[in-house]
């Protein structure tokens, strides 16, 4: 890697931290408005729309125990009610078998009462040694999660390289959000 690419993937690092800054910020002005509504149930401003859309955010809202998560190109929803897990290609046609992130959030999503981020996809997978694999073929799963709707992503740091060949369109309006150990993506993916 030349000192050239590598200062292109240390810009777009602070570009994806400053973008994830702001989201942080707008989600918490949400999360306030929500509590705030919950408590004065009884005003009903929409405040020009605004209220009508959070709503439709909360419905949107993933389950405890529900995690979105990608290998290759397809799509998988995992659902753990703590007795049965379920694994439902949602796109694509192939079965896998690297459920075991998948199955560690969802786990704790489950202990802790707490669920996802809405649209979020986790990405990668944990090796048996608890090394992190690399996601392969970078541009197309994140095509691939842009067109199926998730806005949150959830990625090993050492994908990261890779992000120079993926479209700079994508780049931006994904939510990039990089994990280097499975505790790291839980705490992301469940925003603690």
């Amino acid at each position: 890697m030349t000192e050239e690419q590598l200062n292109q993937l240390i810009n777009l690092n602070k570009k994806i931290i400053k973008q994830n800054n702001k989201i942080i910020s707008q989600n918490n002005k949400i999360i306030s408005i929500i509590n705030k509504e919950e408590k004065n149930n009884s005003q009903t401003d929409d405040f020009n729309g605004f209220m009508s859309i959070i709503e439709s955010l909360k419905q949107d809202e993933n389950k405890v125990g529900e995690v979105y998560f990608g290998c290759g190109c397809d799509i998988y929803k995992l659902k753990d009610n703590g007795e049965d897990t379920v694994v439902e290609n949602i796109v694509g046609n192939n079965n896998t078998n690297k459920t075991t992130l998948a199955r560690l959030i969802a786990s704790e999503s489950l202990k802790s009462g707490r669920a996802l981020m809405p649209n979020t996809i986790v990405l990668g997978h944990v090796n048996e040694d608890n090394s992190i694999e690399k996601i392969e073929n970078i541009p197309e799963v994140l095509k691939s999660c842009y067109e199926n709707g998730m806005k949150n992503v959830l990625l090993p740091f050492s994908s990261a390289a890779d992000l120079l060949y993926a479209p700079q369109e994508l780049l931006t309006t994904l939510n990039l959000l990089f994990y280097k150990t499975h505790r790291e993506a839980i705490e992301i993916a469940l925003n603690f």
